[in-house]
């Protein structure tokens, strides 16, 4: 049992206060929480460290994932990994998105490292989610889903072929994630940095597609298509993001708020905060302080 709960308080800085909807199934070496995509539904900021391996699945983009001191973006397609000991989290409160959230234990995951005489490499870069573990972990909970009539084989041999996978692809030398990426890739990656230091000024699609050399239209494609927003939603979605940690850690006005987060208008604030969070920016200050 101490085992179980060691993975189970993996997934979250504080699991007996903070509060997160997912959908959670478990073997004894394995615990996967898939956090459920909503506004209210907030992924609070945090660091913590454990000893167990831990893995990040973006179902949808997540910025501002931390891992010992760097912060980096989480793309839709890639597996994020977390060595054993190593200090994580998220560096500002986020709601409406969505992750796999795999935790596995390190005395089962060492093992089949040294299996496969692996075990002195660790898990230092991102890799790509094959489709064989999708396929694997949506396996995992539909029979974990099946309550009594759960064939506990089956988990047990699905938690290995999820392990293997992990390390087969995560630690597999061919490939190596600091190889220069494509060069629209590159050129995307540059705005989302800029976009993140940069959200308060008055950003257009046309400015950021020429900083590309692209046109508007094929940049609007390519931006979605690597980060799974349109650029406008997603600068958007970063604004609001910052605006929800001014309204709970200061206090400053509405007005003062919408323009440090580079809203023209307050009236317009209001209306992407509600779009976004389901309440005004003064109802949620409420809520939260």
């Amino acid at each position: 049992m101490e085992k179980l709960y060691k993975m189970f308080t993996a997934h979250s800085p504080n699991p007996d206060t903070v509060k997160m909807r997912f959908n959670h199934c478990f073997s004894q070496n394995i615990s996967i929480a898939t956090l459920i995509k909503a506004k209210d539904n907030v992924m609070p900021a945090f660091e913590h460290t454990h000893d167990e391996y831990e893995f990040v699945i973006p179902l949808t983009p997540i910025p501002f994932l931390i891992n010992e001191g760097a912060v980096y973006f989480g793309e839709i397609g890639r597996v994020y990994p977390v060595q054993s000991g190593r200090k994580h989290g998220v560096k500002y409160d986020l709601s409406d998105v969505s992750h796999h959230n795999i935790v596995i234990c390190k005395e089962f995951l060492d093992s089949i490292r040294q299996d496969k005489g692996i075990e002195n490499v660790e898990f230092n870069y991102d890799f790509r989610i094959t489709k064989f573990l999708k396929i694997y972990i949506e396996a995992f909970f539909e029979e974990y889903n099946k309550g009594e009539k759960c064939d506990m084989h089956k988990i047990k041999h699905l938690s290995s072929l999820i392990c293997v996978e992990i390390i087969d692809e995560g630690l597999n030398p061919a490939i190596d994630t600091r190889k220069e990426k494509a060069g629209y890739q590159k050129g995307l990656h540059t705005i989302a940095e800029f976009l993140n230091e940069n959200y308060q000024e008055n950003i257009t699609i046309a400015y950021l597609a020429q900083m590309c050399g692209f046109t508007p239209n094929y940049f609007s494609k390519c931006f979605q298509k690597l980060f799974g927003d349109r650029p406008q939603v997603y600068l958007t979605k970063l604004r609001i993001s910052k605006a929800k940690q001014l309204l709970e850690q200061s206090g400053e006005t509405v007005e003062s708020v919408a323009e440090q987060c580079g809203f023209q208008k307050a009236n317009s604030f209001t209306s992407s905060f509600k779009s976004v969070t389901g309440m005004t920016p003064t109802q949620y200050r409420m809520q939260n302080n």
